[in-house]
């Protein structure tokens, strides 16, 4: 079995070329949340379990109460998005919800 080439991603975080630190990750609520924000909740994703994304929405909404996410649930969803991406498409082009 022949395996796929790795895309430039895949090849960085092979590497280590793609590494963050948590001294890297520093959120400045002055400068956070002018930008509009959506997630994607995928009730089955057992990667970041939905108590904890529920979590992260929360508290990244108060800090940005003015700012809140528009968040789309997708509750048979696993880490990898429904099947049919079609759902995904339409909410993250303001087209449900």
């Amino acid at each position: 079995m022949r395996r796929p080439a790795l895309t430039a991603t895949g090849a960085a975080l092979a590497t280590g070329a793609a590494t963050t630190t948590a001294r890297d990750a520093v959120g400045r609520t002055g400068a956070w949340g002018r930008v509009p924000r959506t997630c994607l909740r995928f009730g089955k994703d057992r990667t970041i379990a939905p108590a904890l994304q529920d979590r992260m929405i929360a508290e990244a909404d108060a800090r940005t109460p003015g700012n809140r996410f528009t968040v789309y649930d997708f509750p048979d969803a696993t880490h990898v998005g429904p099947l049919d991406p079609t759902p995904v498409v339409d909410a993250l082009e303001g087209r449900s919800h």
